[in-house]
């Protein structure tokens, strides 16, 4: 297997310090904590309390944004799931981003609702941009000549706020020629089938995720791919796949690629030769 390492970047010293040495003890932060939700809050827009969390993002700004739910059964029906946010700055109250209420952003001609954000949120570096994986129902029936539903597509997809209100950054419909957008780029016609792990935001307006897909010959692919928000019906664009691009310095093609970061018109991403 390859290794590779990132040069540049700052790296933490960790000084060792033998039994009975004089030199001084590294130093001591006092640390300032504040709660940003517990199980003694009520989920917004509900009466039932937060129960379970993943982990958080944060940006600059000091805005949380948070996956969680509440309990249910034993009479209570379905624990409410959702992504939320906290403004830390001025003790804003918890604000919804999306739940099992939240009707799916367009496209979306069967009036479907999100299920569960199924992996973790992230939250732009200096903006409000939040971006979320989520699955829901259908969210596209295609009919007939004769008005009758003939197939359903778009069960989850990634979702973001550039403007403030939620929108779609990348879905299951790419196979829709209407929505040829969403697209895998290097597979024109084809679409998604799934957005593993948690998408990146930057910039506001640009979504860096990772997709998957089956080529033409039936063949699962991964790669890495950015999508930038600000026109509407901009394309999905390719960073790396697992189909024909080398990794640096090789003549091997990545066999995988992991979920990436982003930040400042920047994308990182771990890829392996030999995912196994």
């Amino acid at each position: 297997m390859h290794r590779f390492a990132l040069r540049g970047l700052p790296l933490a010293l960790v000084t060792l310090i033998a039994a009975g040495s004089t030199a001084a003890p590294p130093p001591r932060y006092d640390f300032r904590w504040a709660t940003v939700v517990n199980n003694g809050d009520n989920v917004p827009g509900t009466s039932r309390k937060f129960n379970s969390y993943n982990q958080p993002s944060v940006n600059a700004n000091q805005l949380v944004v948070f996956r969680a739910r509440s309990r249910g059964g034993q009479g209570a029906g379905q624990p409410e799931h959702g992504v939320y946010a906290r403004d830390m700055t001025g003790g804003s109250a918890t604000t919804k981003i999306l739940d099992r209420n939240t009707v799916v952003p367009s496209p979306n001609n069967r009036g479907s609702k999100f299920i569960e954000p199924p992996s973790f949120p992230r939250v732009d570096t200096a903006s409000q941009t939040v971006a979320t994986r989520a699955v829901h129902q259908p969210v596209w029936k295609v009919t007939n000549a004769e008005g009758e539903t003939v197939e359903q597509l778009g069960t989850t997809g990634i979702y973001t706020n550039p403007a403030g209100s939620l929108i779609t950054g990348a879905s299951k419909l790419g196979v829709v020629p209407d929505f040829s957008y969403f697209e895998v780029p290097e597979a024109p016609g084809k679409g998604f089938d799934v957005f593993p792990g948690a998408p990146a935001v930057a910039d506001r307006s640009t979504i860096v995720f990772k997709g998957n897909y089956t080529d033409g010959g039936g063949i699962g692919r991964t790669g890495v791919y950015y999508r930038g928000l600000t026109g509407g019906t901009s394309p999905v664009v390719l960073i790396a796949n697992s189909r024909d691009t080398k990794i640096p310095g090789t003549s091997t093609v990545f066999g995988s690629t992991a979920p990436p970061s982003a930040a400042s018109g920047k994308a990182v991403f771990a890829g392996f030769d030999n995912e196994q």
